[in-house]
């Protein structure tokens, strides 16, 4: 009887332990597509910032794990036009990443063919209503930069505010148009371009201005 019970418990453990290893090599499995997906989404951000005659442009991003939904996107679009382009998907993760690639790409075409950076969300959200899952959205803010002009048209879909420093005034003010989140499907009767509201802003000489994400918040 002591050899059977101790023979047993042997078997037992020796399952455990198999059970155990797999489970080790099964995670660290997933670590490692986690992390190529993270170095993938690494490679839709900006190699490098364009330079924008009239503006001095800096970014910093850092996901708040391996792969997240955070984007930022500074590129031309022609006639001394260009696109800055910060947004935020819903949740976390590998979802939120292959989601937010969907966006730039999206957002990359629609903005090289429309000029008006409102009709360009308009476009890009009946796209993802179509496309995202659901339960899924996406806040953004594009901000598009005429070199002709020094004026600068703002859109938000749900996105924090813009910050606006005036070196004229000394002051900093919000800048936060009207809009709701890419991708959520409207009731009857409403539609997103209804509450989507354009700003523009005429920049000035020492002005800066402040694109972000709730992560700073």
């Amino acid at each position: 009887d002591e050899f059977f019970e101790i023979a047993s418990a042997l078997n037992d453990m020796m399952t455990r332990l198999s059970r155990d290893r797999r489970n080790v090599i099964e995670r660290e499995r997933i670590a490692k597509e986690i992390e190529f997906a993270s170095q993938i989404q690494k490679t839709l951000l900006p190699a490098e910032l364009p330079q924008i005659p009239g503006l001095d442009v800096h970014a910093f991003y850092r996901a708040a794990s391996l792969v997240g939904g955070d984007l930022y996107d500074v590129f031309d679009i022609g006639a001394r036009r260009y696109a800055m382009v910060v947004a935020d998907v819903s949740g976390k993760g590998v979802p939120a990443s292959l989601v937010m690639s969907m966006l730039r790409t999206v957002l990359r075409i629609e903005a090289a063919r429309i000029e008006s950076a409102r009709e360009t969300l308009i476009a890009v959200n009946d796209y993802l209503v179509r496309n995202t899952p659901p339960g899924m959205f996406i806040t953004v803010m594009t901000a598009v930069y005429d070199g002709a002009t020094n004026r600068l048209s703002v859109v938000s879909a749900g996105h924090t505010p813009m910050l606006l420093y005036s070196r004229e005034t000394g002051k900093v003010s919000f800048v936060n148009p009207r809009g709701m989140p890419l991708g959520v499907p409207m009731t009857p009767g409403w539609s997103f371009e209804d509450g989507l509201d354009e700003a523009t802003i005429e920049l000035r000489p020492g002005d800066s201005i402040l694109l972000y994400t709730d992560g700073i918040t």
